[in-house]
């Protein structure tokens, strides 16, 4: 029987909330799999990115009791992790426009081309901050590409209120060539942006299936537990 992505995604996601997993054979119970620690980051990572040369950058966004976060670092020669690029981009604070430094990193990635991109929201989350904090100033949310090696700020992209209305959030992106996928995860979009001629289009604004939340559906069936020792 052939299963889907979808189907494969859906039953690993309940086997994971249930801790309903098949049992292990005698051997791989045996079997200790050896493991290199890459990096100690002392702050909230929830995003690593490497280049093919093997440079490893950390996406540090920041949470309640994670404040105090460069929001983007890489790891150094030492294994150690400094903020990248450096100086006022990793310096934001409350009251400060967030125009020029990370203010919320939601997402980072290395394309084809090895430069690293991130995604800034430019305000915290509007869960747990107050309107002061949650709301972006005008210029703040962006995405920004960065040399790998230098620091240095390639580019950086902001979109004015006809691409990103008043609820949005970018959220992610992908880059092919000259084109740059971003998904708004505020009010449910797709964003394409043409690095080279410049054009900036927004699509399927509020559809619901920019919109959809699916509860995956778990079942038990005859799955045996793994007790935990």
């Amino acid at each position: 029987m052939r299963i889907g992505r979808r189907e494969f995604l859906t039953v690993a996601a309940c086997a994971a909330a249930t801790g309903i997993l098949p049992p292990r054979s005698a051997a791989a119970q045996d079997v200790e799999l050896s493991h290199t620690v890459a990096a100690e980051v002392p702050w909230f990572c929830n995003q690593v990115a490497l280049t093919t040369k093997g440079d490893l950058f950390f996406g540090l966004p920041r949470y309640p009791d994670y404040d105090q976060t460069p929001s983007l670092a890489k790891r150094g020669s030492d294994g150690k992790p400094s903020p990248f690029p450096g100086n006022a981009w990793n310096d934001w604070k409350p009251g400060d426009d967030g125009a020029d430094s990370f203010v919320y990193v939601n997402s980072i990635h290395i394309f084809k081309d090895d430069t690293v991109w991130a995604v800034d929201q430019g305000a915290l989350r509007a869960d747990s901050y107050p309107p002061a904090l949650s709301e972006p100033r005008k210029g703040a949310q962006k995405l920004v590409q960065l040399d790998a090696d230098t620091g240095e700020v390639l580019r950086v992209l902001r979109f004015d209120e006809s691409v990103l209305p008043k609820g949005a959030k970018m959220n992610d992106l992908r880059v092919f060539g000259d084109h740059v996928y971003v998904t708004d995860s505020g009010l449910g979009a797709l964003i394409y942006h043409n690095l080279k001629s410049g054009v900036t289009l927004r699509r399927m604004s509020g559809f619901p299936q920019m919109q959809a939340k699916v509860d995956p559906t778990c079942s038990r069936g005859t799955t045996r537990l793994r007790k935990s020792t």
